[in-house]
């Protein structure tokens, strides 16, 4: 899996495909500790009738894992 660093935090994207041939999008935001990343949590990117590609649905997972982060609103347990 292949995350990628983005200020202080990672995430990961990931897409996967419907029945209906959509497609939903997850991020995953993960921080720093001394045992390596620690998963803060995966969030489903919100669409009513899923996203019309798999490149599509990975933006937008993109843009929302940095915007979540950016914003400060990444919530650690």
């Amino acid at each position: 899996m292949k995350y990628t660093k983005y200020q202080d935090l990672h995430y990961h994207v990931s897409a996967v495909q419907r029945d209906n041939a959509r497609w939903d999008a997850f991020y995953e935001i993960l921080q720093p500790c001394d045992t390596g990343l620690k998963k803060v949590r995966t969030y489903q990117v919100q669409t009513a009738y899923g996203f019309e590609s798999r490149h599509t649905a990975l933006d937008d997972a993109e843009r929302n894992a940095r915007a979540d982060i950016e914003e400060g609103i990444v919530r650690f347990h």
